[in-house]
C-alpha cells in the first residue's frame, strides 16, 4: 500500500482518500486527470491490486478505487 501512495503522490492527482471497510479491507481512492489515473491503474494491475475506475462527468476527472484485502482470518480474533 505504501508503494502505491508513494507512486501516486508524484502524479497530478487532485484528491486521495482512504477508508476501511466493515470486513477490514482498506480502500484508497485517487482522483485526477485521465493520464494520472491510467498510470495508477497500470501500477495496480502489475501489482495485482483490485481496482475500479469511475468517471465523474460533473467534475471532469476520474476516480480510481484500489482495494487491499484484509485476509480470511479477520474474524478469528477469539479462540
Amino acid at each position: 500500500m505504501k508503494e502505491l501512495v508513494k507512486f501516486a503522490i508524484e502524479l497530478d492527482i487532485v484528491n486521495m482518500c482512504t477508508k476501511i471497510g466493515y470486513k477490514g479491507d482498506y480502500i484508497i481512492s485517487f482522483s485526477g486527470q485521465q493520464e494520472a489515473i491510467s498510470k495508477i491503474k497500470n501500477f495496480c494491475n502489475e501489482s495485482s491490486i483490485e481496482n475500479k475506475i469511475m468517471h465523474e462527468q460533473a467534475k471532469a476527472y476520474n476516480t480510481i478505487f484500489c482495494v487491499f484485502h484484509a485476509g480470511d482470518d479477520i474474524y478469528k480474533l477469539k479462540d
